[in-house]
């Protein structure tokens, strides 16, 4: 379980697998574990997984300071990572938050990413009614601890959460959660990553769920970001993307990463 140290605030990451880098970002309370489902897992037959647990989750810092959460640390992180593992690029696969990243490392580290996949997210700045709303909701349960999160995301499902899902929601640091909103340099509150899309020389697939309230602004950047490819899914929500759909997400991500590398 290797670490990196950023003014003694570590950040911890996986490795597994051997060939091209392949870095994999989880979402907002999420974990590196997230990733360790099949069939992605097999991806580490041809390239090497570098897992990441981003500031704030997991078993990263989980600071409560603002400051700590400006893009400029992501990215130092990532950089920092690719240093220590010997990797001058890496292919970057991101969901929701990470998605966020991805659209960000291309502006702030392009010349390190080789191609990214960007899974349920956009590249603009979440200021659209939905998305405004789905913060206030988070912040409202967040501000009740991570209980009142439990609830809420049972709710959305209209089920209780498996165990093992439960309880790495629960270990989640609320106030370290809401920290990471507040800084202006955040990447939640950060616009304008779409510039220089429609000229990238960056390979980039995009997928998003119909139901997805970021899917109208993702199909919008479908149609601005040069050479994408781009897959919609029928009927799947914000979260439940990446395993429920992975029939469908898998084979194309294979091809894609295949032809790019």
């Amino acid at each position: 379980m290797p670490y990196i140290n950023k003014g003694n605030l570590p950040i911890h990451y996986h490795v597994k697998g051997s060939g091209p880098a392949l870095v994999q970002l989880h979402g907002f309370t999420g974990s590196l574990v997230d990733f360790n489902l099949e069939p992605y897992l097999q991806l580490a037959e041809n390239y090497t997984l570098i897992q990441i647990d981003l500031r704030g989750h997991g078993l990263s810092m989980k600071s409560h300071d603002p400051d700590d959460y400006q893009i400029k640390y992501f990215v130092d992180d990532l950089a920092a990572i690719l240093d220590t593992e010997g990797f001058d690029k890496a292919n970057v696969m991101g969901s929701s938050l990470g998605g966020i990243l991805c659209f960000a490392f291309h502006k702030h580290l392009r010349q390190r990413i080789n191609s990214l996949v960007v899974v349920s997210c956009h590249p603009y700045g979440w200021d659209a009614p939905a998305e405004v709303e789905f913060l206030r909701d988070l912040n409202e349960a967040l501000e009740q601890g991570m209980e009142a999160m439990v609830a809420r995301s049972e709710a959305g499902l209209g089920a209780r959460l498996p165990e093992d899902r439960r309880q790495l929601l629960l270990r989640n640091d609320h106030l370290a959660l809401i920290a990471q909103q507040q800084h202006v340099d955040a990447p939640i509150n950060l616009s304008g990553l779409d510039v220089g899309l429609d000229q990238t020389d960056v390979p980039i697939f995009l997928t998003i769920g119909t139901d997805d309230f970021l899917y109208q602004r993702a199909k919008k950047s479908s149609g601005i970001i040069k050479g994408v490819d781009y897959l919609e899914i029928d009927g799947y929500a914000h979260g439940g993307l990446l395993g429920g759909a992975s029939d469908q997400i898998y084979p194309r991500l294979t091809t894609f990463l295949t032809r790019h590398n």
